[in-house]
């Protein structure tokens, strides 16, 4: 069926409009997906599922790579798993992306001393258990015991 010619500009019109509606509705749902996985992160975090967090937080990192807040929650996620090299990398790039981000500035300076404190002395033999109650301030008297026999 042919159409006549004076049609084409309305159907263009109409196409138009279809794509930009399209496009708007596609624009939306990746703008909160990212909100979405980081909401999932902090759920994570809340119940102390920090791998799961860590993951959560990535794909927010990857949704939207100039979230400062995404960047600061993943530093967090790796705080948590003892993992303060990665965390200081993403507390570094938080501080990047907004100078006046004062709680990632305040995270790394945090996991700066920590790297500092705990940073395993030649020959150590401590485990990650023992890394973990250290930095969470949970010592156990096996713990006291080993430390003192293994020394």
């Amino acid at each position: 069926m042919w159409v006549k010619s004076e049609s084409y500009p309305r159907m263009a019109l109409i196409i138009l409009f279809v794509v930009a509606f399209f496009n708007i509705l596609l624009s939306s749902v990746l703008a909160s997906a990212e909100q979405m996985y980081y909401s999932m992160g902090e759920k994570y975090m809340e119940k102390g599922n920090f791998d799961m967090a860590v993951l959560s937080f990535k794909k927010a990192v990857e949704s939207a790579p100039d979230w400062p807040e995404a960047h600061n929650a993943l530093g967090m996620a790796y705080f948590q798993l003892l993992r303060f090299e990665d965390a200081v990398v993403e507390f570094n790039k938080a501080v990047e992306l907004r100078q006046d981000y004062t709680e990632a500035k305040i995270n790394r300076n945090r996991t700066m001393r920590s790297i500092e404190r705990y940073k395993p002395v030649k020959g150590s033999r401590l485990k990650l258990w023992h890394k973990y109650a250290i930095v969470s301030g949970i010592v156990t008297g096996a713990t006291v015991i080993y430390l003192l026999v293994a020394n």
